[in-house]
């Protein structure tokens, strides 16, 4: 009788902390630090924040052979702001050699609240890529493209 009489005094604290719905009350410690204004902004609504621009220049290019055949494509540009991160080479053409050619985009992303100008000590941005040997059995070079320039790279067989 003991025990049922401490559930019967517990359950109105459990009800008024919202045990049965996290949302449902401010009383419950998991609302007390902002749970209900983060789940406000889903991931989708977050990734539409973010834009990809090309790089102004591609200023090196290389690959690196490995041990199975592949090799990882190494590019190194001037991104257009200093706000500019994550570096990625996007392929075109479903990344499938066009008369022996396997053509890249170098892309960086930025928030939309960007300065419109680069100050000189703006770092370069970095993009790798890996490209299996099984892709690589047709391709005779490798580009890379920015807004301003491209440059490309024999692939040895």
């Amino acid at each position: 009788m003991g025990r049922n009489l401490l559930l019967a005094a517990l359950a109105p604290l459990l009800f008024a902390c919202g045990g049965f719905d996290e949302n449902a009350s401010t009383l419950n410690p998991v609302n007390w630090f902002g749970a209900k204004e983060k789940d406000k902004e889903t991931p989708a609504q977050e990734a539409a924040e973010v834009q990809q621009d090309l790089v102004l220049d591609i200023v090196d290019l290389r690959i690196d052979p490995l041990a199975d055949g592949a090799v990882i494509i190494l590019a190194s540009g001037i991104p257009p702001t200093h706000e500019y991160w994550n570096g990625e080479l996007v392929p075109l053409n479903q990344e499938k050699p066009v008369e022996g050619t396997l053509t890249y985009e170098f892309r960086v992303s930025s928030t939309t609240e960007l300065v419109n100008e680069r100050k000189p000590e703006t770092p370069n941005a970095i993009a790798l890529r890996t490209v299996t040997s099984q892709r690589l059995e047709e391709v005779a070079q490798i580009v890379v493209l920015a807004q301003n320039n491209s440059r490309s790279i024999p692939v040895g067989q």
